[in-house]
């Protein structure tokens, strides 16, 4: 996943994959405390890290709700390419 956003495609593919990326970051967390559990950990450290999976699903639900609102503008650029003489966005829409 790039962060290197040249289009909607590209910052549709970035917050896809953001979300992704913030999805495992919270099982890893998790997997974390699994780990920090077995071996006795509780209190304070165990309470931050589940909010930092907490934090991390948020993050993802962020990132799939840009996702879902750019990829609605891709019938705009589908129409434009379907009709590439059209004209501008500003001529097309001005009347």
């Amino acid at each position: 996943m790039s962060a290197e956003i040249t289009g909607l495609r590209s910052a549709i593919a970035f917050a896809e994959g953001s979300a992704s990326a913030a999805v495992a970051a919270a099982a890893q967390v998790e997997l974390a405390i699994a780990g920090l559990q077995a071996g006795g950990t509780s209190g304070p450290a165990i309470a931050a890290l589940q909010s930092a999976m907490e934090g991390h699903n948020a993050t993802a639900g962020y990132y799939r709700e840009a996702a879902a609102t750019l990829s609605k503008q891709l019938q705009i650029a589908e129409a434009y390419e379907a009709n590439a003489g059209a004209g501008t966005r500003e001529f097309v829409t001005s009347e």
